[in-house]
């Protein structure tokens, strides 16, 4: 969903900077675009002998009489280049479409499935998705290869009236599966295979150790929309990492332990205040 978006902005920007008439052909009072020749009918007037465009439902294009490759105009050039430019943003807008509805699907299965386990039937999707920066998004892929984060924006209907809320989900990079969640930063309340899920992953020092463990708690806070809440410091002890997650003070703790390798045996959340384990 993020390539696609830009990518997208991307064409986007490119299709603007064109400096030319597309449609200039179509209107009376504008010269051809082709002027006519007494060169060959090649190949190329075959080739090119239509700049069509066609968009929810409106076409229009022309065929030149004669087509030298000398007469080739760089408005022909650039009516190809957008009609190009139209096609793939087009494409690439569906194809975004398609995949968040796909997410969307999977988010609604998946909160079916959680019962009991504080993300329950009285959460709702609201339909939205909170941007993760780019940067940090290729962090975490870096980290995390074989998982996604997303954060979307829910609907908590616990005690009416129902209340905006955030969750963390990660899915399977190549299922799109969800495969465990996490309510807002505040609550930190997460399903429970997510203690276990990093099981997979190892780092090779503890520099890399650090840098996996903020790039999960920098993804925790941008489930909250409060500036204030911040990374805070870290400390490595006895293969056991706690990362503080700030609120105006320490209101929570992200902690992981690793085996002797430096591969993850678990993740979980310590109040910031009692430093006691948060139970699922």
């Amino acid at each position: 969903i993020v390539a696609s978006q830009k990518t997208s902005y991307n064409i986007r920007r490119s299709f603007n900077a064109l400096d030319c008439q597309t449609a200039s052909w179509m209107r009376p009072d504008k010269k051809p675009v082709f002027h006519p020749t007494n060169g060959r009918e090649g190949e190329t007037a075959t080739l090119l002998s239509r700049c069509l465009l066609k968009f929810g439902g409106i076409s229009g294009g022309f065929a030149p009489r004669h087509l030298n490759r000398s007469t080739f105009s760089c408005e022909m050039k650039h009516c190809v280049i957008k009609t190009f430019l139209l096609t793939l943003f087009f494409s690439l807008t569906t194809v975004f479409a398609n995949a968040q509805e796909n997410v969307e699907a999977k988010i609604v299965e998946y909160l079916k499935d959680v019962k009991n386990q504080n993300i329950s039937s009285e959460h709702s999707f609201a339909g939205k998705f909170i941007a993760i920066p780019q940067q940090l998004q290729e962090r975490l892929e870096k980290h995390f290869p074989k998982h996604r984060f997303l954060i979307a924006e829910m609907y908590s209907c616990g005690h009416p009236p129902c209340k905006p809320d955030s969750f963390l989900f990660i899915t399977d990079a190549q299922s799109g599966k969800v495969v465990t969640a996490m309510r807002s930063f505040y609550s930190s309340f997460t399903t429970k295979s997510f203690p276990s899920l990093f099981n997979i992953y190892q780092a090779t020092d503890e520099t890399d150790a650090e840098e996996k463990l903020r790039a999960i708690g920098e993804a925790i806070i941008f489930t909250s929309s409060n500036n204030s809440v911040a990374i805070g410091n870290f400390q490595m002890k006895k293969r056991t990492a706690k990362l503080e997650l700030t609120w105006g003070e320490v209101f929570r703790v992200l902690r992981a332990k690793f085996d002797k390798n430096l591969r993850f045996k678990s993740i979980d959340f310590l109040d910031g205040r009692s430093g006691k384990k948060l139970s699922l």
